[in-house]
């Protein structure tokens, strides 16, 4: 059966703390466990002054970050441009 708490989930709260605290009841463990990601200020439009976290206890399926899909998509690209030279 599908676990919900296997994968990463975004948190929202007026502040960081907040964020993590309810990441934490949600996987029902301390912050220590969970992995914890954030945004840069001003790069979600529309938090205004909320704070979002991306956040999945150690040990779990790990999200991939944004660098490994812009590093596949780069791969891939390149191999359609070689497909089409031929």
């Amino acid at each position: 059966m599908y676990d919900l708490k296997n994968e990463a989930h975004e948190f929202i709260d007026t502040g960081r703390d907040g964020a993590i605290a309810k990441a934490c009841q949600f996987y029902n463990v301390e912050a220590d466990e969970l992995e914890i990601r954030g945004y840069p200020d001003g790069a979600v439009y529309g938090l205004t002054t909320r704070t979002v976290i991306v956040a999945i206890p150690k040990g779990r399926s790990q999200a991939r970050s944004n660098s490994d899909s812009r590093e596949r998509g780069e791969r891939s690209e390149g191999r359609r441009d070689a497909g089409r030279g031929r």
